[in-house]
Protein backbone atom coordinates (compact mmCIF):
# COMPACT_ATOMS: atom_id res chain seq x y z
CA UNK A 1 0.00 0.00 0.00
CA UNK A 2 3.00 2.30 0.36
CA UNK A 3 3.48 1.97 -3.42
CA UNK A 4 -0.14 1.98 -4.57
CA UNK A 5 -3.31 2.18 -2.54
CA UNK A 6 -5.15 0.15 -5.19
CA UNK A 7 -2.76 -2.78 -4.90
CA UNK A 8 -4.89 -4.77 -2.39
CA UNK A 9 -7.89 -4.62 -4.71
CA UNK A 10 -5.85 -5.69 -7.73
CA UNK A 11 -4.34 -8.57 -5.75
CA UNK A 12 -7.82 -9.59 -4.60
CA UNK A 13 -8.97 -9.72 -8.22
CA UNK A 14 -5.97 -11.85 -9.17
CA UNK A 15 -6.68 -14.17 -6.24
CA UNK A 16 -10.33 -14.51 -7.29
CA UNK A 17 -9.24 -15.34 -10.84
CA UNK A 18 -6.90 -18.02 -9.51
CA UNK A 19 -9.73 -19.50 -7.42
CA UNK A 20 -11.95 -19.59 -10.51
CA UNK A 21 -9.22 -21.39 -12.45
CA UNK A 22 -8.87 -23.98 -9.68
CA UNK A 23 -12.63 -24.54 -9.72
CA UNK A 24 -12.65 -25.01 -13.48
CA UNK A 25 -9.91 -27.65 -13.50
CA UNK A 26 -11.55 -29.73 -10.77
CA UNK A 27 -13.01 -33.01 -12.09
CA UNK A 28 -16.72 -33.12 -12.75
CA UNK A 29 -19.09 -35.26 -10.70
CA UNK A 30 -19.22 -38.90 -11.80
CA UNK A 31 -23.01 -39.07 -11.77
CA UNK A 32 -24.61 -35.63 -11.60
CA UNK A 33 -27.98 -35.75 -9.92
CA UNK A 34 -30.94 -33.91 -11.45
CA UNK A 35 -31.78 -30.63 -9.74
CA UNK A 36 -34.47 -31.06 -7.12
CA UNK A 37 -37.60 -29.03 -7.09
CA UNK A 38 -37.74 -25.89 -4.97
CA UNK A 39 -39.95 -27.15 -2.11
CA UNK A 40 -38.18 -30.51 -2.07
CA UNK A 41 -34.81 -28.79 -1.87
CA UNK A 42 -35.96 -26.62 1.01
CA UNK A 43 -37.28 -29.67 2.85
CA UNK A 44 -33.96 -31.44 2.33
CA UNK A 45 -32.05 -28.44 3.68
CA UNK A 46 -34.37 -28.25 6.70
CA UNK A 47 -33.88 -31.96 7.31
CA UNK A 48 -30.10 -31.58 7.18
CA UNK A 49 -30.16 -28.65 9.61
CA UNK A 50 -32.44 -30.53 12.02
CA UNK A 51 -30.20 -33.59 11.86
CA UNK A 52 -27.14 -31.42 12.56
CA UNK A 53 -28.76 -29.85 15.63
CA UNK A 54 -29.80 -33.29 16.90
CA UNK A 55 -26.26 -34.53 16.46
CA UNK A 56 -24.81 -31.65 18.48
CA UNK A 57 -27.42 -32.18 21.20
CA UNK A 58 -26.78 -35.92 21.37
CA UNK A 59 -22.97 -35.59 21.31
CA UNK A 60 -21.80 -33.30 24.16
CA UNK A 61 -18.15 -33.85 23.24
CA UNK A 62 -18.78 -32.49 19.74
CA UNK A 63 -20.40 -29.38 21.18
CA UNK A 64 -17.49 -28.87 23.56
CA UNK A 65 -14.80 -29.08 20.88
CA UNK A 66 -16.82 -26.76 18.66
CA UNK A 67 -17.01 -24.17 21.45
CA UNK A 68 -13.27 -24.55 21.98
CA UNK A 69 -12.72 -24.01 18.27
CA UNK A 70 -14.85 -20.86 18.28
CA UNK A 71 -12.72 -19.42 21.09
CA UNK A 72 -9.47 -20.21 19.27
CA UNK A 73 -10.70 -18.85 15.95
CA UNK A 74 -12.01 -15.64 17.48
CA UNK A 75 -8.80 -15.01 19.40
CA UNK A 76 -6.63 -15.53 16.33
CA UNK A 77 -8.89 -13.41 14.11
CA UNK A 78 -8.94 -10.49 16.54
CA UNK A 79 -5.15 -10.45 16.83
CA UNK A 80 -4.14 -11.16 13.24
CA UNK A 81 -6.81 -9.05 11.52
CA UNK A 82 -8.47 -6.49 13.77
CA UNK A 83 -5.52 -5.59 16.00
CA UNK A 84 -2.61 -6.21 13.62
CA UNK A 85 -2.18 -2.65 12.34
CA UNK A 86 -3.30 -0.83 15.54
CA UNK A 87 -0.73 -2.74 17.59
CA UNK A 88 2.10 -2.05 15.15
CA UNK A 89 1.20 1.63 14.79
CA UNK A 90 0.89 2.01 18.57
CA UNK A 91 4.51 0.81 18.93
CA UNK A 92 5.86 3.13 16.24
CA UNK A 93 6.13 0.57 13.42
CA UNK A 94 5.21 2.34 10.19
CA UNK A 95 2.99 1.07 7.40
CA UNK A 96 6.00 0.41 5.19
CA UNK A 97 7.06 -2.44 7.52
CA UNK A 98 3.64 -4.02 7.98
CA UNK A 99 3.99 -6.25 4.94
CA UNK A 100 7.30 -7.67 6.15
CA UNK A 101 5.84 -8.39 9.60
CA UNK A 102 2.81 -10.07 8.07
CA UNK A 103 5.07 -12.16 5.81
CA UNK A 104 7.11 -13.30 8.83
CA UNK A 105 3.91 -14.23 10.66
CA UNK A 106 2.68 -16.22 7.65
CA UNK A 107 5.94 -18.17 7.46
CA UNK A 108 5.84 -18.88 11.21
CA UNK A 109 2.27 -20.17 10.98
CA UNK A 110 3.01 -22.30 7.92
CA UNK A 111 6.08 -23.92 9.50
CA UNK A 112 4.21 -24.69 12.74
CA UNK A 113 1.17 -26.13 10.97
CA UNK A 114 3.45 -28.40 8.93
CA UNK A 115 5.26 -29.72 12.02
CA UNK A 116 2.60 -31.03 14.45
CA UNK A 117 5.01 -33.85 15.37
CA UNK A 118 7.02 -31.32 17.36
CA UNK A 119 4.31 -31.56 20.03
CA UNK A 120 4.76 -34.43 22.43
CA UNK A 121 2.16 -37.23 22.15
CA UNK A 122 2.02 -37.54 25.94
CA UNK A 123 -0.83 -35.04 26.10
CA UNK A 124 -4.23 -35.40 24.49
CA UNK A 125 -5.08 -33.13 21.53
CA UNK A 126 -7.80 -31.41 23.60
CA UNK A 127 -5.25 -30.64 26.31
CA UNK A 128 -2.82 -29.32 23.73
CA UNK A 129 -5.49 -27.04 22.26
CA UNK A 130 -6.21 -25.64 25.72
CA UNK A 131 -2.54 -25.08 26.54
CA UNK A 132 -1.88 -23.47 23.17
CA UNK A 133 -4.96 -21.25 23.61
CA UNK A 134 -3.66 -20.09 26.99
CA UNK A 135 -0.26 -19.44 25.41
CA UNK A 136 -1.97 -17.38 22.70
CA UNK A 137 -3.75 -15.38 25.40
CA UNK A 138 -0.47 -14.78 27.24
CA UNK A 139 1.20 -13.66 24.02
CA UNK A 140 -1.67 -11.28 23.37
CA UNK A 141 -1.25 -9.74 26.82
CA UNK A 142 2.50 -9.44 26.23
CA UNK A 143 1.85 -7.16 23.26
CA UNK A 144 0.86 -4.46 25.74
CA UNK A 145 4.22 -4.62 27.54
CA UNK A 146 6.99 -4.98 24.94
CA UNK A 147 8.77 -2.63 22.59
CA UNK A 148 8.70 -2.68 18.76
CA UNK A 149 10.99 -5.71 18.25
CA UNK A 150 9.38 -7.56 21.16
CA UNK A 151 5.98 -6.99 19.58
CA UNK A 152 7.17 -8.35 16.24
CA UNK A 153 8.57 -11.47 17.91
CA UNK A 154 5.38 -11.96 19.91
CA UNK A 155 3.24 -11.60 16.80
CA UNK A 156 5.32 -14.27 15.05
CA UNK A 157 5.04 -16.48 18.13
CA UNK A 158 1.29 -15.95 18.16
CA UNK A 159 1.11 -16.98 14.49
CA UNK A 160 3.19 -20.10 15.21
CA UNK A 161 0.83 -21.05 18.06
CA UNK A 162 -2.10 -20.65 15.66
CA UNK A 163 -0.30 -22.93 13.22
CA UNK A 164 0.01 -25.62 15.88
CA UNK A 165 -3.53 -25.34 17.20
CA UNK A 166 -5.52 -25.25 13.93
CA UNK A 167 -4.76 -28.85 12.75
CA UNK A 168 -5.32 -30.24 16.24
CA UNK A 169 -8.65 -28.51 16.65
CA UNK A 170 -9.79 -29.59 13.17
CA UNK A 171 -8.91 -33.18 13.99
CA UNK A 172 -10.87 -33.00 17.24
CA UNK A 173 -13.98 -31.77 15.44
CA UNK A 174 -13.71 -34.28 12.60
CA UNK A 175 -13.18 -37.19 15.01
CA UNK A 176 -16.08 -36.07 17.21
CA UNK A 177 -18.64 -36.10 14.38
CA UNK A 178 -20.51 -39.43 14.59
CA UNK A 179 -20.66 -41.75 11.62
CA UNK A 180 -23.63 -40.98 9.39
CA UNK A 181 -24.09 -37.44 10.69
CA UNK A 182 -24.36 -34.56 8.18
CA UNK A 183 -20.68 -33.64 8.36
CA UNK A 184 -20.78 -30.82 5.81
CA UNK A 185 -23.77 -29.20 7.50
CA UNK A 186 -22.14 -29.43 10.94
CA UNK A 187 -18.93 -27.84 9.70
CA UNK A 188 -20.92 -25.11 7.97
CA UNK A 189 -22.83 -24.37 11.19
CA UNK A 190 -19.54 -24.16 13.09
CA UNK A 191 -18.15 -21.77 10.49
CA UNK A 192 -21.23 -19.55 10.71
CA UNK A 193 -20.96 -19.43 14.50
CA UNK A 194 -17.25 -18.58 14.19
CA UNK A 195 -18.00 -15.60 11.97
CA UNK A 196 -20.89 -14.42 14.13
CA UNK A 197 -18.78 -14.43 17.30
CA UNK A 198 -15.94 -12.69 15.44
CA UNK A 199 -18.38 -9.99 14.30
CA UNK A 200 -19.49 -9.36 17.88
CA UNK A 201 -15.87 -9.32 19.05
CA UNK A 202 -15.01 -6.84 16.28
CA UNK A 203 -17.71 -4.47 17.51
CA UNK A 204 -16.29 -4.62 21.04
CA UNK A 205 -12.77 -4.16 19.64
CA UNK A 206 -13.87 -1.04 17.79
CA UNK A 207 -15.33 0.41 20.97
CA UNK A 208 -12.07 -0.18 22.86
CA UNK A 209 -9.98 1.34 20.09
CA UNK A 210 -12.28 4.35 19.74
CA UNK A 211 -11.75 5.03 23.44
CA UNK A 212 -7.97 4.68 23.08
CA UNK A 213 -7.81 1.63 25.36
CA UNK A 214 -5.73 -0.78 23.27
CA UNK A 215 -3.71 -2.13 26.20
CA UNK A 216 -6.89 -2.71 28.20
CA UNK A 217 -8.36 -4.61 25.25
CA UNK A 218 -5.32 -6.88 25.07
CA UNK A 219 -5.46 -7.65 28.80
CA UNK A 220 -9.21 -8.21 28.80
CA UNK A 221 -8.94 -10.54 25.79
CA UNK A 222 -6.28 -12.59 27.54
CA UNK A 223 -8.24 -12.81 30.79
CA UNK A 224 -11.47 -13.71 29.00
CA UNK A 225 -9.71 -16.48 27.09
CA UNK A 226 -8.25 -17.90 30.29
CA UNK A 227 -11.66 -17.83 31.97
CA UNK A 228 -13.34 -19.52 29.00
CA UNK A 229 -10.74 -22.29 28.94
CA UNK A 230 -11.17 -22.85 32.68
CA UNK A 231 -14.96 -23.11 32.34
CA UNK A 232 -14.51 -25.41 29.33
CA UNK A 233 -12.35 -27.79 31.33
CA UNK A 234 -14.78 -27.78 34.25
CA UNK A 235 -17.66 -28.68 31.94
CA UNK A 236 -15.52 -31.34 30.25
CA UNK A 237 -14.55 -32.89 33.58
CA UNK A 238 -18.17 -32.91 34.74
CA UNK A 239 -19.34 -34.57 31.52
CA UNK A 240 -16.66 -37.24 31.88
CA UNK A 241 -17.73 -37.91 35.46
CA UNK A 242 -21.31 -38.35 34.34
CA UNK A 243 -20.23 -40.71 31.57
CA UNK A 244 -18.09 -42.82 33.92
CA UNK A 245 -20.52 -42.63 36.83
CA UNK A 246 -23.36 -44.50 35.15
CA UNK A 247 -23.87 -47.96 36.63
CA UNK A 248 -23.15 -50.85 34.27
CA UNK A 249 -26.16 -52.71 32.98
CA UNK A 250 -25.22 -56.27 33.94
CA UNK A 251 -27.69 -58.80 35.39
CA UNK A 252 -27.74 -59.43 39.13
CA UNK A 253 -29.55 -62.43 40.61
CA UNK A 254 -31.81 -61.92 43.60
CA UNK A 255 -33.13 -65.45 43.58
CA UNK A 256 -34.46 -68.09 41.24
CA UNK A 257 -35.94 -66.59 38.09
CA UNK A 258 -35.62 -63.01 39.44
CA UNK A 259 -32.88 -61.28 37.49
CA UNK A 260 -32.65 -57.48 37.49
CA UNK A 261 -30.37 -54.97 35.83
CA UNK A 262 -27.92 -53.34 38.17
CA UNK A 263 -29.25 -49.90 39.10
CA UNK A 264 -32.78 -50.68 37.86
CA UNK A 265 -34.45 -52.92 40.48
CA UNK A 266 -37.79 -54.45 39.64
CA UNK A 267 -40.65 -53.98 42.12
CA UNK A 268 -41.35 -56.93 44.39
CA UNK A 269 -44.41 -59.02 43.63
CA UNK A 270 -47.31 -58.49 46.00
Amino acid sequence: MALAHGAPYALSAVSAAGSLLCALVLPAQAAPSPPAAGPRRRLAALHEATAALRTVRAAPWLALVMVQGVAVFTLSRICQVNLFQPVLLDHGIGEGSHGAVLAAMTVAEAVASARPQWLTPRLRPATWVTLLSLAMAGTLAGLALGGPWTVIVLLCLFAALCGFVYPLQRKLVNDAIPHGAPRATLLSVESIVDRAVCALAAVATGAYLAAGRLDTLLWHSALLTGALMAVWHLVLRRSRRRAHGRPPLHPVRLGPDRPILHGHAQPADG
